[in-house]
């Protein structure tokens, strides 16, 4: 009989996604002979011996893992598509004189799932900024959080009217949920990447003025100093013709050069060597035909 293999992940995160510190631990069983070795692969890589556990770098692949007994018999190959996200949102948020708030939250990976708005010092939150927008303009600070697809959140910002606004950093590929007030209600809002303009996306303002919008740094920006814009369209206005809206608003950023490699097969890589050159602890749980129980061991390989 072939023996049978299982996996086991820690650290699980939300919508299938895994966050930091998620580690791998692969499981054999064999009834007859007794499990010899059990190997794994990452994203189609060598196979190498199976340590007390694997730890998984950020990023999406492939884990394939199998195990051989003692009698030669090799299992079935298992696969599991993984994907770690073991970083948190990045946020910037301003609140002009005059009430209006604008927030840019940043993801390299799973991308951003909400922004949460506190206005009484974090004792309530409520998640979007159309929620507390009329609180939000009534106070004189208001704090924020982001929470990505994998359920890490930013650690929480603080807003006043009063607070200089600092840069926001972006790599090319970081995905953007951009909310902002103060616009007309029904206006078309466009989210652009200056000084291009790249558009990211395009935003109709809901019932208080607010845009939440979603877009993606494109591949290929130039490193350095760049600008999001939010330009609203000019809307037919029965009293005066025309009316612009809250005007536009600029979020200052820096985009951060691209390596030109991806991140994810170097971090491979390295785990890959670093098992290479470790010795191979096995966790094995061997059960032996007649045996009155199941019995689980730690063997050695080199």
């Amino acid at each position: 009989m072939k023996p049978t293999v299982a996996v086991q992940i820690s650290n699980a995160g939300n919508t299938g996604w895994y966050r930091a510190g998620a580690t791998a631990v692969v499981i054999a069983e064999d009834a007859d002979s007794g499990v010899a070795s059990i190997e794994y692969s990452l994203n189609g890589g060598a196979w190498l011996a199976f340590a007390d556990g694997i730890p998984l770098p950020d990023g999406s692949y492939t884990l394939r893992y199998r195990a051989t007994d003692a009698a030669g018999n090799q299992s079935e190959v298992g696969s599991r598509q993984v994907r770690v996200d073991g970083g948190v949102p990045q946020l910037w948020g301003t609140i002009a004189a005059d009430g209006r708030v604008t927030v840019v939250a940043s993801d390299t990976l799973s991308g951003v799932d909400q922004i949460d708005y506190s206005s009484d010092g974090g004792k309530s939150w409520r998640n979007g900024l159309s929620a507390v927008i009329e609180t939000v303009s009534a106070a004189s600070t208001v704090q924020v959080r982001a929470t990505d697809r994998a359920g890490n959140t930013a650690p929480i910002l603080s807003l006043t009217r009063d607070l200089a606004r600092n840069r926001l950093n972006v790599a090319p590929g970081d995905q953007l949920l951009v909310e902002s007030s103060g616009f007309n209600a029904g206006q078309n809002v466009r989210v652009e990447l200056h000084s291009d303009p790249i558009l990211l996306a395009t935003a109709t303002a809901d019932a208080r003025g607010v845009i939440s919008a979603r877009g993606t740094v494109p591949n290929g920006v130039t490193a350095g100093s760049h600008e999001i814009v939010l330009v609203p369209t000019i809307q037919a206005d029965p009293g005066n013709g025309t009316s612009p809206g809250g005007g536009t608003v600029t979020v200052p950023l820096d985009v951060l050069a691209e390596t030109g490699a991806n991140p994810v097969p170097l971090a491979l890589l390295a785990l890959v060597l670093l098992a290479a050159g470790a010795s191979a602890a096995f966790f094995i749980r061997r059960r032996r035909s007649g045996a009155s129980d199941t019995s689980s061991s730690h063997a050695t390989h080199s």
